[in-house]
């Protein structure tokens, strides 16, 4: 369930180099921030490798691309850490149910689907006295489609299974076959209820590409919580939006002279897709 970077990657360098970060099953990779935080932004950070491709971090949706495997510096405060999604991940969870602590037979799940590639996955459910698979699909597109075929013994998964599916990183649908759904235009994600073991779902996008959630949000959170003075939280915000290039940007907040952690944080929303 947990390897290092280099049982994927044994020929690159970097895979040895970043000895905390590690792959979590086959979807995700975590790096862990064991620094200590910036008393100006209050955020760790860590020295990541993201692989080739396309990944967006779990929590904050943040989409990184790993071009042909590069390094990045990633800043988190003490409520996150980097756990980076592939594209086309699809992760299975249980929904939360107070008082409840059974590992199988959950009526409610929750299933998070990356979009940006073709995949799939098999969760495997055992009740002690038999067991049951069910097997997820996801394909990518215009046309993006999710489906959930069931197998094994009766009764290990329950017949009133109910399933919220979270696609994050999509622009709004033109249209969902499923009834019950709805989507957050800040976060990018598009949430499905169904209430079938077995189902088929599909999504019409006008655009397939990731969408990443607007970097000035992610920006004004992070001025937010800074212990600085309120004239550079201004002056830091209107340097990155106001519609220059990145390298521009960066240049303006060079000159400033911010505090390194502030920086750092700063310059990983600017690059970290670019």
């Amino acid at each position: 369930l947990v390897q290092p970077m280099y049982y994927s990657h044994p020929q690159r360098q970097e895979a040895y180099d970043v000895k905390n970060q590690f792959w979590f099953g086959d979807q995700m990779i975590v790096a862990p921030i064991t620094s200590k935080r910036s008393a100006a932004t209050g955020m760790g950070m860590v020295k990541a490798w993201i692989p080739e491709g396309i990944w967006t971090d779990f929590f904050t949706g943040t989409v990184y691309d790993g071009l042909q495997g590069r390094m990045l510096d990633l800043y988190r405060d003490a409520y996150s850490i980097p756990v980076l999604c592939k594209a086309g991940a699809i992760v299975p969870m249980r929904a939360h149910t107070p008082h409840d602590n059974r590992l199988c037979g959950a009526e409610a799940l929750e299933i998070l689907v990356f979009p940006g590639a073709d995949n799939s996955f098999t969760l495997y459910e055992d009740a002690g006295d038999g067991s049951a698979t069910t097997a997820f699909t996801f394909k990518a597109g215009t046309k993006a489609v999710l489906t959930a075929v069931t197998a094994g013994e009766e009764g290990v998964i329950p017949e009133n299974r109910h399933y919220t599916l979270r696609f994050r990183g999509m622009e709004k649908p033109v249209s969902v076959s499923a009834k019950d759904w709805n989507y957050d235009p800040d976060a990018k994600v598009l949430t499905v209820q169904v209430s079938e073991k077995d189902f088929r779902v599909e999504i019409e996008l006008a655009d397939a590409s990731i969408a990443a959630p607007e970097k000035a949000a992610a920006v004004y959170d992070i001025l937010h919580k800074a212990q600085i003075s309120y004239e550079v939280k201004t002056k830091v915000y209107e340097a990155i939006c106001g519609g220059k290039d990145t390298s521009r940007i960066l240049g303006d907040l060079y000159q400033m002279e911010l505090d390194a952690g502030l920086m750092g944080a700063m310059v990983e929303q600017l690059i970290c897709n670019e």
